[in-house]
């Protein structure tokens, strides 16, 4: 399974959290809670959570442990464009 986010904090960086550092990476705040709640997280290829303290030089690569929904529609099943039927209805 490859990471959906994998960076090394540069070594002129001060220590800072898992989250600091997720943001600095242009991470939505809806996506950090995702990997808050779903992430598994590797700091110099070993376990880390979520309140590890990252310091410079450390390498950090994220795994979702369930998979990203896939959309098939912009709107979703429950939407319907203005003047269509609705699903199921004639």
């Amino acid at each position: 399974m490859h990471p959906i986010l994998s960076f090394t904090l540069s070594t002129d960086h001060s220590p800072c959290s898992m989250n600091q550092a997720i943001r600095e990476q242009k991470v939505s705040q809806a996506m950090r809670r995702r990997l808050r709640r779903e992430g598994s997280f590797l700091v110099n290829e070993s376990p880390a959570t979520w309140d590890t303290l990252l310091h410079p030089g450390d390498s950090v690569a994220i795994h979702l442990t369930k998979n990203i929904p896939h959309r098939t529609h912009a709107h979703g099943p429950r939407y319907r464009l203005r003047g269509q039927p609705s699903i199921g209805h004639q």
